[in-house]
């Protein structure tokens, strides 16, 4: 197993003290919060018993597994190798533990673990996705924010050039993940970029497809916050060029496990973008709605303001 992961499984599972530990009864969908309280601690009581049925049982047929699409087996098999590595392994939950509902079928859970490998005790943030399934409310996504931010810090960089990581909630599930703008190696004249004129934004969760971004060689996604109100930011990009001022400006929502464009192209010319590098934002009073800043080329440079309705 490679060690590095294994390192910071270390660092991300979780448990209660002695004093603090729950009675466990049958779940019910009625109270999302017990629910997903009793299998946090059900699924934390298994790192210090050591019980891979539990795993077993509490893990879906296959989960996101530290940024990690993985098998049910695959898991558990990583969580025994992670009890042979350190024996003493304990861990313990820390007051408080917050539960959100995003819909009747995904609850996730936030928390700061402590952890003891034998030596000595630390402290890192982790969070549990729990989905309805027809065997029950299982695990689909378990992780914690010290190692996405390594492994994204680890994978957002190519031929010793590092991509800067934007932070952002893409799928309004009360977790938060990465994404990195990256382009396409050439080995020519960039001028004349062939089919490789074109980057991809990234993401540090299996779950999200990557973006193409025409006509792009460098730049940073961005976070554009929640601009239609279903508690998922939107992704925003101004691609990178070598030559004109002239820009498209594009936006991302993720729908149904793809992305989508909730408005067309927004053309912005550098006289605007100089001083409103962002050029969407949401409408204060009409849900739904955004106001977009964009330039049109008349006798000069025109900049331009309107309201538009999200598709």
């Amino acid at each position: 197993m490679n060690r590095y992961l294994l390192f910071f499984l270390v660092l991300t599972s979780l448990s209660t003290t002695a004093e603090g530990r729950p009675d466990f009864f049958p779940l019910t969908q009625a109270d999302p919060d017990s629910m997903a309280r009793q299998l946090l601690y059900r699924w934390n009581e298994a790192h210090n018993t050591k019980d891979l049925a539990v795993f077993s049982d509490v893990f879906g047929t296959d989960l996101i597994f530290y940024d990690m699409r993985l098998s049910n087996e695959d898991c558990v098999a990583r969580k025994k190798d992670l009890f042979e590595t350190y024996p003493a392994f304990y861990q313990e939950i820390k007051d408080p533990v917050s539960v959100f509902k995003k819909s009747e079928t995904e609850i996730s859970c936030t928390f700061t673990k402590r952890v003891n490998t034998g030596k000595k005790w630390k402290e890192y943030p982790s969070y549990l996705l729990f989905i309805s399934t027809p065997l029950g409310w299982k695990i689909s996504i378990e992780g914690d924010e010290i190692t996405d931010r390594n492994l994204a810090k680890m994978r957002a960089k190519k031929n010793g050039e590092v991509f800067e990581r934007v932070r952002g909630d893409f799928n309004g599930d009360g977790i938060k993940e990465y994404m990195w703008l990256e382009p396409q190696e050439m080995d020519f004249d960039i001028y004349d970029c062939g089919n490789k004129c074109h980057a991809y934004i990234y993401f540090s969760s299996p779950l999200f497809p990557k973006i193409r971004v025409e006509n792009c060689r460098f730049g940073t996604p961005d976070n554009l916050g929640d601009l239609d109100g279903d508690g998922a930011d939107e992704v925003g990009n101004l691609p990178g060029w070598l030559t004109s001022c002239w820009r498209r400006y594009r936006v991302w929502t993720f729908r149904d496990g793809a992305w989508h464009m909730p408005v067309g192209e927004i053309s912005v010319h550098c006289n605007l973008w100089e001083d409103t590098p962002v050029p969407i934002s949401k409408h204060k009073t009409k849900k739904g709605y955004v106001n977009i800043s964009y330039c049109t080329h008349e006798d000069d440079i025109m900049i331009r303001k309107k309201v538009v309705q999200l598709k």
